[in-house]
């Protein structure tokens, strides 16, 4: 994939994560447990950061927790 697809495949997932953050929080009384797993061999190191950066901050304008881990 190109670097502007995956650039633009990026920008749609974090879009679309925000949405699905939104509609968990505004369920009251619900606690959410989400995972995150990013698996991938061809994407550059700089996609995958601006991925988990950019899942950090929609957690972070949701007021929600969160932790990562490099495994």
């Amino acid at each position: 994939m190109k670097k502007e697809q995956r650039t633009q495949k990026i920008d749609e997932f974090l879009e679309k994560f925000d949405e699905m953050i939104k509609a968990a929080n505004a369920i009251e009384d619900f606690k959410f447990e989400i995972g995150v797993t990013i698996h991938s061999r061809d994407s550059m190191v700089s996609d995958r950061v601006r991925t988990i950066n950019g899942i950090n901050e929609i957690f972070s304008k949701n007021d929600m927790k969160w932790s990562s881990s490099n495994a």
